[in-house]
């Protein structure tokens, strides 16, 4: 091969390989906002799961566009009766076009979408997610768990996943405890030392949200 085609070889490989890089999604960090949702979708669960009054829970991990619209949806964990619909229902979803850093991107992120007739089953479910061998599982149960302001005990312990993502959505999630995750303190301030900044922010904020110093 002569060097000028080389050359041009060379530099398409580079250009290629670039612009996949840049296409590839970024996962939201834990604790950034996510893009503004402009349009939900309920599922539209069968008559025969709402005769028998159903709960369940389906994980699924998605990729937003650069124009805010849901590309492609993972199914990570969940009932087979749930997935189809739920699937479905978030195809249809719609976000205002994500921004990482002042940047248009495309960015990955993991929601649950539920059916619930008893919130305390729907609340075990979640905290049966924390113990999921899927990291991502386990990341949004211990985020949704903040968002229903329970699970204190169970959040605790899973501010000593291997995961940090796991560890950050824990400690955020018990800062939206407030005080009643108080006797959380002395672990959150233990993760004053984890190796990963974003845990530790996280963990400084919620002994702050939970009346500690």
């Amino acid at each position: 091969m002569t060097r000028p085609i080389l050359a041009m070889f060379l530099a398409a490989l580079l250009t290629t390989n670039h612009a996949f890089a840049d296409e590839l999604p970024c996962r939201l960090p834990v604790g950034d906002k996510w893009p503004k949702k402009r349009k939900h979708v309920d599922p539209h669960f069968p008559e025969k799961l709402r005769a028998i009054h159903a709960t369940g829970i389906v994980f699924l991990d998605c990729v937003i566009g650069y124009d805010g619209r849901i590309e492609t949806v993972q199914r990570l964990a969940g009932p087979d009766a749930f997935s189809e619909v739920a699937i479905a229902a978030v195809r249809r979803w719609a976000y205002e076009p994500p921004l990482l850093d002042g940047r248009p991107a495309r960015v990955a992120v993991t929601v649950s979408v539920f059916w619930f007739s008893d919130q305390s089953r729907l609340q075990r479910l979640y905290l049966e997610g924390l113990a999921d061998s899927n990291d991502l599982v386990r990341e949004t149960s211990a985020r949704d768990l903040g968002h229903l302001r329970v699970g204190v005990d169970e959040l605790v312990g899973a501010l000593q996943d291997p995961s940090p993502r796991v560890r950050a959505a824990a400690a955020q999630a018990l800062g939206n405890n407030g005080r009643k995750a108080r006797k959380a303190i002395p672990v959150l301030t233990s993760l004053g030392q984890d190796p990963d900044p974003r845990v530790r922010d996280l963990a400084a904020w919620a002994i702050k949200q939970a009346g500690g110093k």
